[in-house]
């Protein structure tokens, strides 16, 4: 199972869009170009730990580099 999910259509185009405005931008660092870490990231717990108006917090682990490191994975909810 997959632990990112988009909610929306409008989610999918919304961060394809900010993808493509920050590709055009030759000012802009490669670090800054958004990335997909799906495959690195792994939920920890059934539940956020916190939830709000605009989305949710989930307590996940990166593995990176052989290494397993805690990090939070704020999910936006797409409102129409």
């Amino acid at each position: 199972m997959s632990f990112v999910q988009v909610e929306s259509s409008v989610s999918i185009s919304y961060l394809s869009r900010l993808n493509q405005f920050f590709q055009s931008r030759s000012s802009v660092p490669a670090e800054v170009i958004l990335q997909d870490l799906t495959a690195s990231i792994t939920k920890t717990g059934e539940f956020p730990v916190a939830r709000g108006g605009f989305g949710e917090v989930w307590k996940c682990i990166y593995h990176a580099d052989g290494r397993p490191t805690d990090v939070r994975v704020i999910i936006l909810h797409g409102f129409e």
